[in-house]
């Protein structure tokens, strides 16, 4: 039932990005579905049929497609967006990030560099 129901919402969702010309498209998940397992078979990947949809959606569409989750980060990494194509992909962990959008752009959306507070003396 919810892969019929994902393919259902991801079409009407492209579709009306299409229809009303939107240059991208942000969804948000708990896990990384566009990442394949490394080490298991593809029939325990509960994310290769969703995944399979997104990259058909996304070949149709004329715009970006950012996809941000809470998996968890590997040690020593820090949040970036990887893209293939026109899909960009987030991983956030428990970090939190400010997402800079750029409208016209080919990147329309990269990570603001942090802001450093200025060291005040006491």
């Amino acid at each position: 039932d919810r892969l019929v129901a994902n393919r259902s919402w991801l079409r009407r969702l492209f579709a009306m990005a299409r229809q009303r010309d939107l240059k991208a498209v942000v969804l948000f998940t708990e896990a990384d579905i566009w990442t394949p397992p490394a080490r298991r078979a593809l029939s325990e990947d509960g994310f290769a049929e969703l995944r399979a949809q997104l990259d058909t959606q996304s070949k149709r569409y004329s715009g970006k497609v950012l996809l941000v989750d809470s998996a968890p980060l590997g040690k020593d990494k820090r949040p970036a967006i990887e893209w293939r194509d026109s899909v960009g992909h987030l991983s956030l962990g428990t970090a939190s990030v400010q997402v800079k959008v750029t409208p016209g752009e080919d990147t329309r959306f990269a990570l603001a560099k942090p802001e450093t507070k200025a060291k005040t003396k006491h």
